[in-house]
């Protein structure tokens, strides 16, 4: 049951992070915004994301990390830094790096 439920979560970052959000603030011009990710005092990251399609929601996804995960580093690259009581936008990741993972 373990391995499923990480397996639908994969699936759900992965299916997520390629959906268009209206809720975008743009990094970069091609970088859309899907959710937030914070750290807290004991540096577990949150990372809350959001996909809509036409204005109409698709899913809503939680994740937690803690130091030990093996996207933690990842992801606090991908949001351009993350400390102890920071929230962050949460950007799409680009297309070359959804596909085929």
């Amino acid at each position: 049951m373990h391995q499923s439920r990480l397996l639908f979560i994969f699936a759900a970052v992965i299916w997520l992070s390629g959906c268009k959000s209206t809720d975008t603030q743009p990094e970069s011009e091609s970088s859309e915004v899907i959710g937030s990710a914070s750290m807290d005092a004991d540096r577990m990251i949150t990372v809350m994301l959001r996909a809509e399609d036409d204005h109409r929601i698709m899913g809503n996804a939680a994740f937690f990390m803690n130091p030990d995960h093996k996207d933690y580093h990842t992801t606090i690259q991908h949001v351009g830094g993350l400390k102890p009581g920071q929230s962050k936008p949460y950007p799409a990741w680009p297309e070359d790096q959804t596909k085929g993972n």
